[in-house]
């Protein structure tokens, strides 16, 4: 299990959902881990066996709604890669909601539990954040 560290942020506009930054090096290793778990969605597309069904199925009560209705592992993980570049490319950090933070450790479990070679992620908030260092 690769716990992740993360830090609340005061930006944002739903309080019931902040807004959260990762500490730089789980950042990088978040963003490998999205691409890592592409490879595997792409392998599953073309065997087209039960776990690629389960990798589209829609998932409404284990992943938050998207704008178009319920989400499946793949819409997460790729909305998610994307969400990341477009992040880093406008703030210069990995910034995720916490329902994101939810989606990723089901997704995790899911990926986990398909190939284990890929590690289960936990989530945890940062005991400090001196100086902008997340500890």
């Amino acid at each position: 299990m690769k716990q992740i560290i993360y830090s609340k942020t005061n930006v944002g506009r739903d309080a019931k959902n902040p807004l959260l930054d990762l500490r730089e090096e789980d950042s990088i290793y978040y963003y490998e881990t999205l691409i890592q778990w592409l490879g595997t969605i792409s392998k599953l597309s073309q065997a087209k066996d039960y776990a690629w069904e389960q990798c589209v199925k829609r998932r409404p009560k284990q992943l938050s709604r998207g704008k178009s209705g319920a989400n499946s592992v793949f819409s997460v993980v790729s909305g998610l890669l994307y969400n990341y570049t477009e992040n880093f490319k406008n703030y210069g950090v990995c910034r995720l909601s916490q329902r994101q933070l939810d989606d990723v450790e089901f997704c995790s479990m899911f990926m986990h539990a398909i190939d284990d070679t890929h590690e289960v992620l936990q989530f945890r908030e940062a005991l400090f954040d001196i100086g902008g260092r997340i500890i």
